[in-house]
């Protein structure tokens, strides 16, 4: 029984070998990347991954700010454009019983 897990395992590992060498590649090239990114003092691709995710919630929450602030800005305007001036009239009902 064991002996057909290892010929298993074996016949995994010889289909497999270029997705297992090429994603050892990878994994390599990022920890000597992460650790040149660590002697000059940047920071990680983590951290700067991180860093940019922040920045741009940042400036979607500013944008949405700035678009219902250009929103209410656009209403007012348009206000201010259909607005008419109204001219009232004060009449004055003159009720003094004297005058009879």
């Amino acid at each position: 029984m064991s002996s057909i897990i290892l010929i298993i395992i074996i016949l995994l590992l010889f289909f497999f070998w270029p997705q297992i060498v090429a994603w050892l590649r990878q994994f390599m090239a990022r920890r000597a990347e992460n650790a040149i990114r660590r002697m000059f003092g940047m920071p990680s691709r983590k951290e700067e991954e991180r860093a940019r995710q922040k920045y741009q919630e940042r400036t979607k929450h500013s944008e949405a700010q700035q678009k219902r602030e250009t929103a209410a800005d656009d209403i007012v305007k348009a206000m201010q454009q259909y607005a008419e001036d109204v001219d009232f009239v004060e009449i004055k009902e003159d009720t003094d019983d004297t005058k009879k």
